[in-house]
């Protein structure tokens, strides 16, 4: 049996103590191969954030959308979310990495302006945190 999107061996399924072990190992596992593939989805992340006004309606990009969701769908699926905080949220350096910081009167300090590039968590780790732009 295998982790179809990553082609990983699934643990055996028993109550035997060799079994949380293994669970464990196919929880790093995971972790690992996605770390290992972080740059393909920020990449397509850059893609969409650049993408041209006049390409929002093309059915050609409109299907590279689709396709991004679909990596989503099985990245939750896996118990692996995305951390992408919205702009004016608080800083929280549990989730997040301040790659930049600005000076601004419109907000008030530890204050994210912008996202750089999401993160990644499991239900018990942060595999990457979300590298933001703050206010000072």
């Amino acid at each position: 049996d295998f982790c179809f999107f990553l082609m990983i061996p699934r643990p055996p399924r028993s109550t035997h103590s060799r079994s949380s072990a293994a669970s464990e190992v196919y929880k790093r596992q995971k972790e690992n191969a996605l770390f290992e593939i972080l740059p393909v989805l920020d990449n397509l992340y850059f893609a969409f954030k650049h993408q041209p006004q006049e390409l929002e309606d093309n059915n050609w990009v409109q299907g590279i959308s689709h396709i991004a969701e679909q990596i989503n769908q099985k990245l939750n699926e896996l118990g692996i979310e995305r951390i992408i905080p919205r702009q004016n949220e608080v800083f929280d350096p549990r989730f997040h990495e301040a790659l930049a910081t600005e000076k601004t009167k419109e907000a008030k300090p530890d204050i994210i302006l912008e996202l750089i590039k999401p993160g990644y968590k499991t239900d018990k780790r942060v595999i990457r945190p979300a590298q933001v732009k703050v206010s000072k």
